[in-house]
């Protein structure tokens, strides 16, 4: 996910990162120990990075996606 940061930055090295999944919301101690991790690295490379968390995400994105056709 880091990697994904470094090669999509923009100038200004502010990133928000969309996760999602039940993994990431169910498995104990998982979204507080990646926040941890992935944010000290990002911030020990020079970036601000805020996660963000959205129900239904992929749901969304096909509808979008299919609305659009």
């Amino acid at each position: 996910m880091a990697a994904i940061a470094e090669k999509a930055y923009k100038a200004n090295k502010k990133l928000c990162m969309v996760l999602e999944g039940t993994t990431y919301q169910k498995m104990p101690g998982l979204k507080e120990e990646l926040h941890k991790v992935l944010l000290e690295y990002l911030e020990s490379r020079g970036y601000q990075a805020d996660i963000i968390s959205v129900e239904h995400a992929v749901l969304k994105g096909c509808a979008i996606a299919g609305l659009s056709r």
